[in-house]
C-alpha cells in the first residue's frame, strides 16, 4: 500500500501538476499537426498496432489478466476482496495509462529530438527538480522490484505446486521447501543471465507473458460465460498461443505491423472452442437412487452444511483431507457438478461469480445431517455454527490472535483457519484485519454468543 501510494502520488499526481504549473498546458504549436484536436487528433482510434486507442485498451485488458495477479488474488482474504481489487485494478490501469500519455505530451514538446520512446521518462526527469526526480525514481524502482518479485514467486509456486506436488507426488514439507529455495535461486539467476545476454530478452519476456496471459483471459471468458472448454482444449490453446508468439515475435518482424495480441486472442479462442468440442468429456451422471455420494461428496455436503457455501472456502476447509488423498481443486468442482446433477446441491446461478456459490437442497441437507455428529447438529440448528467454529471463537475470548500463530498452535493448515475466520466474519462474529499476517478478534456479537452458549 505504501509503495502504491508513493508511485501514484509522485508519478501520476505530483509530476503532472508540476509540469502544468512549470510549463503550462502542452503547446499545440510544438506538437505534431492536429495532435490535440478532438477526439484523438492524429492518434488513430482503430489500428492494430501501437499507438492506437483500441490497442491501448486491449493491452491494458491483457495486463489485467496476467498470471501473477491471479496468483496474488489466491492469497487474498476473501472473494469480495478479489472482486473489489479487480475493479480497482481496472480503474487504476486505465487512469494511470491516460495520465501517463498526458505526461508524454510534455516529452514530445520539451524533448523534440528524442532518440527512442524508451528514453522518454529519463529525459523528462532531467527537466524536473532533483528531489522530485529522486522520489519518482525511488517509486519506480520499488514497483519494478515488486513486479519482478511476484513473477519470481508465481513461477516458483507453479514449479512446486504443479511439478513437485502434482507430478512427483512429494508431500514432505522439508523437501517442498528445498524445491522452493533452489527453484528461486535457479529461476532468479537464469532470469538475470537471460536479461544480460540477450538484448531483446525483456521484450521477449513480455511477449511470452502475452502468450500465457491471452489464454488466461479466454479461459476466464469461457468459465464465466460459455462453459465449453475442457483440459485438452486449454492445453491446445496454450500451445497455439505460445507458438503464435514464437513465430510472430521471434522468427519474423510481423509484430511491427500488427500487435501480437490481435492475433493471439482469436487463435486461442478458436483453438479452445474447437478442440474442446472435438474432445468433449463424458457427461456428468447423477448418483443412482438409494446410493450415497463417495467420500469426497460427503465431505463437500458436510462442509456446505457447516456454512462454507463457496468453492474457495469449501476447498480451504477441506485442505487436510484433500492433501492426504492427493485431490486437486478441479476434482472438487467435478464432484460439485455430480452433487448438483443428483439434486443434493443447488448452484446460485449458472454463469459469472454466482456459479461458484452453492446451497444444500432439502435432500442434500438430510444427507449431510446423517454424517454430522450430534454436537455439530445441535450448534448448527441453534447457533448456525459448528463445534470447530466454537473452539476458534473460544481461543479468541481473551485476546485477538494471528492465524499463522493459531495454525502452528493447533497444528492445522492455515487455509482451514482462513475458511473458519471468513465464515465467522460473514456471520459478524469475528473481525478480520490485514492480508499477509491475518489477525482476528471477536465482535461484541461473538462475545454474546459465547456467553449464551456457556
Amino acid at each position: 500500500m505504501i509503495q502504491f501510494t508513493w508511485v501514484a502520488l509522485a508519478s501520476f499526481i505530483i509530476l503532472p501538476i508540476y509540469l502544468i504549473f512549470a510549463y503550462g498546458w502542452p503547446d499545440a504549436g510544438q506538437l505534431p499537426a492536429n495532435f490535440l484536436s478532438l477526439p484523438f487528433g492524429t492518434l488513430p482510434v482503430i489500428k492494430f498496432i501501437v499507438p492506437s486507442v483500441l490497442t491501448f485498451l486491449l493491452m491494458h485488458q491483457s495486463l489485467l489478466n496476467q498470471a501473477p495477479y491471479w496468483a496474488r488474488s489466491a492469497g487474498t482474504r476473501n472473494l469480495k476482496t478479489v472482486q473489489t481489487g479487480w475493479i480497482w485494478t481496472v480503474a487504476i490501469a486505465y487512469t494511470t495509462g491516460v495520465i501517463g500519455a498526458f505526461t508524454g505530451l510534455y516529452v514530445r514538446q520539451l524533448v523534440p529530438n528524442l532518440e527512442a520512446p524508451s528514453l522518454a521518462l529519463g529525459s523528462m526527469l532531467n527537466l524536473v527538480p532533483i528531489p522530485l526526480a529522486a522520489i519518482i525514481m525511488a517509486g519506480i524502482m520499488a514497483a519494478t522490484m515488486s513486479t519482478s518479485d511476484i513473477y519470481l514467486v508465481s513461477g516458483v509456486n507453479q514449479l512446486v505446486r504443479d511439478i513437485a506436488q502434482y507430478f512427483l507426488k512429494i508431500k514432505d514439507s522439508g523437501k517442498l521447501l528445498s524445491w522452493a529455495k533452489w527453484g528461486t535461486v535457479i529461476y532468479g539467476v537464469t532470469a538475470v543471465l537471460f536479461a544480460l545476454v540477450w538484448a531483446r530478452g525483456l521484450g521477449m519476456l513480455f511477449a511470452f507473458g502475452t502468450g500465457i496471459g491471452a489464454p488466461l483471459f479466454v479461459f476466464y471468458l469461457d468459465s464465466w460465460l460459455m462453459r465449453i472448454g475442457n483440459a485438452k482444449g486449454a492445453i491446445a490453446a496454450v500451445i497455439a498461443s505460445l507458438g503464435t508468439v514464437l513465430y510472430w515475435e521471434l522468427l519474423t518482424d510481423n509484430y511491427q505491423q500488427i500487435h501480437t495480441l490481435w492475433l493471439v486472442f482469436p487463435i486461442t479462442f478458436i483453438t479452445l472452442v474447437v478442440v474442446s468440442l472435438l474432445t468433449q468429456d463424458k457427461k456428468i451422471e447423477a448418483i443412482p437412487d438409494g446410493t450415497e455420494p463417495d467420500e469426497l461428496g460427503i465431505h463437500i455436503l458436510t462442509a456446505l452444511r457447516r456454512g462454507y457455501s463457496d468453492t474457495a472456502n469449501i476447498v480451504n476447509i477441506l485442505t487436510s483431507y484433500l492433501t492426504e488423498n492427493d485431490i486437486q481443486a478441479a476434482q472438487v468442482h467435478l464432484e460439485l457438478d455430480v452433487l448438483e446433477k443428483s439434486g443434493l446441491v443447488k448452484r446460485l446461478a449458472p454463469r459469472l461469480i454466482k456459479q461458484l456459490y452453492f446451497e444444500l437442497t432439502p435432500k442434500g441437507k438430510q444427507m449431510a445431517d446423517k454424517h454430522l455428529d450430534e454436537n455439530d447438529l445441535q450448534l448448527l440448528e441453534s447457533r448456525n455454527i459448528d463445534t470447530r467454529s466454537m473452539e476458534f471463537m473460544r481461543h479468541l475470548q481473551d485476546n485477538p490472535d494471528y492465524l499463522y500463530l493459531m495454525a502452528d498452535k493447533f497444528k492445522v493448515y492455515m487455509t482451514e483457519l482462513t475458511a473458519v475466520a471468513e465464515n465467522l466474519s460473514n456471520l459478524n462474529l469475528v473481525r478480520i484485519f490485514g492480508q499477509g499476517r491475518i489477525r482476528v478478534e471477536l465482535t461484541e456479537q461473538g462475545r454474546d454468543l459465547l456467553k449464551s452458549v456457556a
